[in-house]
């Protein structure tokens, strides 16, 4: 009898130890996954301050420049990466990735902002260059606003400014007929009078200043998401007509009697060489504002021949060659300007409305929490 009590007293020290050990890995696991689940909570905070840092990081670009294409920052707490969408009307589509990492635990979470940019003005001069725009022979600059109908030389305006950033003597130089109808303007702490050189029967209408700031010459980025076509080029008596949109070229060759056309509004992005000569770029019912051209990097851009051209070219590291006998509508904003052309160059004041400087206004309209 009192070996059965002893055999049941084991039976049932063994069965609580083993409830004990049950519930002691039990608890265990029960902290654990506590633990993890903290670990989480943790990384995913994390990852949704950085997204949100994204966004912040984002509107910071922007205002310096509005032609900013989205990429990628780091922390000690992590990551984030920005890629846009862009909605039109200044609108861009900001979504931001924050990816976290804690005690080997990876989070990912992603907030999107709706943000309106509202950049300066861009184009706010005829002819621009960040170091020198001369003009010589027969070379000429007026205006007109395509808003109110075609050019007429009969009703241009005198608001075909040239300007540069450049300080030093002839910086802005007119020879020969040259003829500026507007204003002229030099670098900040430039002195106009030096600066600024006419000589022979050339002539600039307006007034001479200084800038109150310098022009924004920021470097062109390609957006995110373009596929390059390559190199364009146009020859002999062939025509390329495309649809409006957005490309992406290495260079923009037109020749002899050749001729690109865009059938709607186009932006062009090069990352080389840009030669228009022939009969040059049909753009959407010859408003420059319908035709943008943004150059990025060092690429010669020149404008020859008897074609004229009506867009607006932003090449702010580039040499900018306008000659020959085709008028060039719109505006142009290169490291340097050169004109020595017969056909003159008419400042479209219509593309004052089109922003892309340094210093705008950026604005979120919306925000949301993607991972919700």
């Amino acid at each position: 009898m009192k070996k059965r009590q002893e055999g049941f007293v084991l039976v049932t020290v063994y069965w609580l130890l083993t409830l004990l050990v049950i519930f002691g890995i039990a608890g265990v696991t029960y902290a654990l996954a506590d633990l993890r689940a903290s670990q989480r909570a943790q990384a995913s905070l994390q990852a949704f301050y950085l997204a949100e840092a994204g966004v912040d990081w984002a509107i910071t670009q922007f205002r310096n420049n509005p032609l900013w294409a989205g990429g990628t920052g780091t922390s000690t707490a992590g990551s984030y990466a920005v890629t846009l969408q862009n909605l039109g009307s200044n609108r861009q589509r900001v979504t931001s990735q924050g990816t976290a990492a804690q005690d080997g635990i990876t989070t990912v979470r992603s907030v999107e902002s709706i943000v309106l940019v509202t950049p300066s003005p861009l184009f706010r001069y005829g002819m621009f260059g960040n170091t020198s725009v001369t003009l010589t022979g027969n070379a000429n600059t007026d205006s007109y606003n395509s808003a109110n109908g075609p050019y007429s030389a009969q009703t241009a305006g005198s608001h075909g400014d040239v300007g540069t950033n450049g300080i030093s003597t002839g910086n802005v130089g007119l020879t020969g007929n040259a003829t500026v109808k507007g204003d002229a303007y030099v670098g900040t702490t430039g002195n106009p009078n030096t600066v600024i050189t006419t000589t022979d029967n050339s002539t600039i209408t307006g007034n001479r200043s200084a800038l109150s700031t310098p022009q924004p010459m920021t470097p062109v980025t390609v957006p995110g998401g373009l596929i390059s076509q390559g190199a364009l080029s146009v020859s002999g008596n062939n025509t390329v007509t495309l649809p409006g949109g957005t490309y992406l070229y290495s260079s923009i060759s037109v020749s002899g009697n050749g001729q690109l056309k865009f059938t709607g509004v186009a932006t062009l992005y090069l990352t080389g060489t840009l030669s228009v000569s022939g009969n040059g770029i049909g753009t959407a019912s010859n408003l420059p504002p319908n035709l943008l051209i943004y150059v990025q990097g060092n690429g010669n851009v020149s404008f020859t021949g008897n074609g004229s051209f009506y867009g607006a070219v932003y090449a702010p590291e580039s040499s900018v060659q306008i000659s020959g006998n085709g008028a060039f509508y719109g505006a142009t904003l290169g490291k340097t300007i050169t004109n020595s052309g017969n056909g003159g160059v008419h400042y479209d004041q219509a593309l004052q409305g089109v922003g892309g400087g340094a210093g705008g206004q950026v604005q979120a309209l919306s925000w949301q929490d993607l991972s919700d």
